[in-house]
């Protein structure tokens, strides 16, 4: 691993890539077990194509995979705090699937009203949905990039506060 020092700037844990964080989960800064404890790859995509990724469909699924400056780090999130991000994933998709429920309660009402609402929800709710659940469901986010530095957004303040007092270290073994 590179540098392995991270440190906390105000409410964002700013690291190089290729760091081990401590074995505690980021959210709620309890131990984890080795099966909690992962690899994490943050891709760092700029506000501005944020934006973009907004009003471009093509966008929305192509620049995650493609932006070239990444944070490969190891973190730590318990199983309750992942299944928080799981119910946001799955609120996602409802809202996604909402306009075929709303059509196929339609057909079966024989109602065409219902069927043109259903039609002109389906594209907006889908859009929303889709976006919500590329860019905002994952616990922890990229904000900035800077020389071989990454700020990530989604850390507890209790986390934060236990990296302020201890030297984030490499776990013995362990690489990413």
């Amino acid at each position: 691993m590179n540098s392995p020092r991270a440190t906390v700037e105000g409410k964002w844990l700013v690291m190089p890539t290729k760091t081990a964080l401590p074995e505690r989960c980021i959210r709620t800064n309890a131990p984890v077990s080795p099966e909690e404890y992962r690899r994490w790859d943050l891709p760092h995509i700029p506000r501005w194509l944020v934006f973009l990724m907004l009003v471009s469909p093509l966008l929305l699924i192509a620049v995650p995979f493609v932006v070239q400056r990444r944070c490969v780090f190891k973190a730590g999130l318990s199983n309750q705090a992942r299944h928080d991000f799981f119910l946001r994933k799955s609120a996602a998709c409802l809202l996604m699937l909402a306009p075929l429920a709303l059509c196929l309660y339609a057909v079966v009402v024989n109602s065409e009203e219902w069927v043109l609402m259903a039609i002109l929800l389906s594209l907006p709710c889908f859009w929303i949905g889709f976006a919500i659940l590329i860019l905002w469901t994952n616990p922890l986010r990229v904000i900035r990039a800077d020389d071989q530095l990454f700020w990530i957004r989604g850390c507890s303040p209790e986390f934060l506060a236990s990296l302020e007092q201890a030297v984030v270290h490499e776990p013995s073994g362990q690489t990413c």
